[in-house]
C-alpha cells in the first residue's frame, strides 16, 4: 500500500510496533549487534516492563 504521507514516520511506527509484539529475539543477532545505543535501548524497554 503506497500513501502521500510521511512514509518514514509510518515504517519507523510500524517497526516499533513489531518490536514490541515480537522482542528482539526475532531479529538476526547480526542486525541486534549493530543497533547503535543498544544498551541504552534495553534499559528503557526493562525498565518500561518492569513498569507494567
Amino acid at each position: 500500500m503506497t500513501h502521500s504521507g510521511d512514509s518514514d514516520s509510518t515504517g519507523a511506527i510500524c517497526g516499533n510496533i513489531l518490536g514490541a509484539l515480537h522482542g528482539e529475539s526475532a531479529l538476526p543477532s547480526v542486525l541486534v549487534a549493530g543497533v547503535e545505543g543498544l544498551s541504552t535501548t534495553r534499559g528503557v524497554a526493562d525498565a518500561l516492563a518492569k513498569a507494567r
